[in-house]
Formats: C-alpha cells, sequence, structure tokens
C-alpha cells in the first residue's frame, strides 16, 4: 500500500470522515502536517488549515506562519491562524510550556470545531509518535490506556497519518516536491520526547532492526484489550447507571450484599 492508499485505509476503518467533508487541519508547516493537509486534499475533502502561533522562536515562528498560509494556499484550503501568549498562560495556571500549548492549541481546535458545525480536526500524529508516547508513558509508570497508545479517534481530533511512519512521510513530500519547515527545537535534546527521538530509538532500532514493526503490533494488541476491558466494564456497570448516566451506588451495593 502506497502512503495514500494508507491514510485512506486508516480513515475508512475507524470512520474518520465521510466521503468530501469539511475538516479542520492542523497545520503546523512541518513536514508531517504539511503531508496531512497534502493528502486529505487529494482524496477530495474540503480542507481549513488551522495555524497556531505560539511566538516561542522569534523569527523561525513568523518563517513557520508565512510558510503554514503559503501551503494553505497551494492546496486551495480555507486558512485560519491564531496568536498565544504562552508566557502569561504559564503564569496564570502554573504549568511547563510544553503543557501550555497543547492546552492553547487544543482548546482552540475544538472552538474551530464548533465553529464550523463541530467537524473533524485533523493532526498529524503518525506512527513513530505513538511509539515515542508508547515509552514516555511506560517511563512514567502507566496502566493500560497509557500504554494502548493514541486513538485515532478522540472526540472531534482524528489521527489519519497513526499507521504511517515518518519515514513515509517525508518520501512522499519528497516524490511531490512538496516543502515543509523544520522546527529547530525539535534537533535539541532538552525534553523526554526529543531524547527518545533523537538518541534511545535510533539506538534501540540499530539493535533490534524490526522493533518499529513489532513495537506496532504490542500496541495494537493493547488497544485491542483496552477495548474489550472498556466493553466488559460497560456491559457490568450498565444495569446501574441513573437516567443522568451516573451509576446508582446504593443499588448496587444492596444487590452486591443479596448476593453474598
Amino acid at each position: 500500500m502506497d502512503f495514500v492508499d494508507k491514510v485512506k485505509a486508516n480513515i475508512e476503518r475507524n470512520g474518520m470522515l465521510d466521503p468530501e467533508q469539511h475538516v479542520i487541519v492542523a497545520l503546523s508547516g512541518g513536514a508531517d502536517s504539511v503531508a496531512l493537509l497534502a493528502v486529505l486534499t487529494v482524496l477530495g475533502y474540503r480542507c481549513t488549515a488551522a495555524h497556531c502561533d505560539f511566538h516561542l522562536r522569534g523569527e523561525e515562528s513568523e518563517r513557520d506562519r508565512r510558510h503554514a498560509a503559503m501551503t494553505a494556499a497551494r492546496f486551495n484550503a480555507e486558512y485560519e491562524e491564531i496568536h498565544f501568549d504562552v508566557e502569561s498562560y504559564k503564569k496564570k495556571r502554573g504549568v511547563s510550556t510544553e503543557m501550555a500549548c497543547r492546552d492553547l492549541r487544543y482548546d482552540w481546535f475544538r472552538e474551530l470545531s464548533t465553529k464550523y458545525g463541530d467537524i473533524p480536526v485533523a493532526v498529524a500524529h503518525h506512527r513513530d509518535d505513538n511509539i515515542e508516547t508508547f515509552f514516555l508513558n511506560v517511563l512514567r509508570g502507566s496502566g493500560i490506556t497509557g500504554v494502548a497508545g493514541m486513538k485515532a479517534v478522540n472526540g472531534c481530533i482524528i489521527r489519519p497519518l497513526l499507521d504511517t511512519s515518518r519515514r513515509e512521510i517525508i518520501e512522499y513530500l519528497s516524490r511531490n516536491g512538496i516543502e515543509y519547515v523544520t522546527d529547530s527545537t525539535n534537533l535539541i535534546n532538552d525534553v523526554k520526547r526529543n531524547r527518545l527521538r533523537n538518541v534511545v530509538l535510533p539506538q534501540l532500532y540499530e539493535l533490534f532492526p524490526d522493533a518499529e514493526n513489532t513495537i506496532t503490533t504490542t500496541i495494537d494488541n493493547l488497544r485491542d484489550n483496552l477495548q474489550l476491558f472498556n466493553e466488559g466494564v460497560n456491559a457490568l456497570k450498565a444495569p446501574y447507571l441513573s437516567a443522568d448516566n451516573s451509576i446508582d451506588i446504593a443499588r448496587m451495593a444492596k444487590e452486591c450484599q443479596n448476593s453474598i
């Protein structure tokens, strides 16, 4: 399967989009998001590109903004952009820069989804991102939810590239002469994800050449296990749900007592 076919199959398998549907595409200007906009356009979806300017990297941030606007125009996509004061948000909420950017970005994406009639928002997470998230959660200490990887569909957020690798994304862009920008901070090993991406995983793949595939298989298996677990829990609690979808604890306790 080539890149476009893999993305199409992922969309159809997970029921992400209807044919020719309007979708918001999170567009940073980097390779992943540019490939996402390109492939969704090729597949016939009506796209609105959404760019966040966090003003954290000086001229590089402005370069990214210009490239995002240019890329949206190239693919005849509508274009939305927003400017954030990350430092003020960090002080107000007491969170890290990474968490502040994540909160601001996803809050805006949900607002855009509502603005355009509750349409999906496509983000460019791919298979490599999923593997990194798996290891980060393992290192932090996690249950099955954390190690089951990213969801292909999570509310209004969809991830059409989740079955494709970073290598496939770069090859697709190269074959089609599509330009992208590179965030220089991704090359600095000052945060855990960058150290995993740039140091740990390349060494792991050198020692275990098939690790990328086997880890992905493990994540898929864990996701299936999580789905089975959730289905079982939902079936068990269904008889005790009240009209407001809360659990009737008193009734549950009474029936448990009667069964002893």
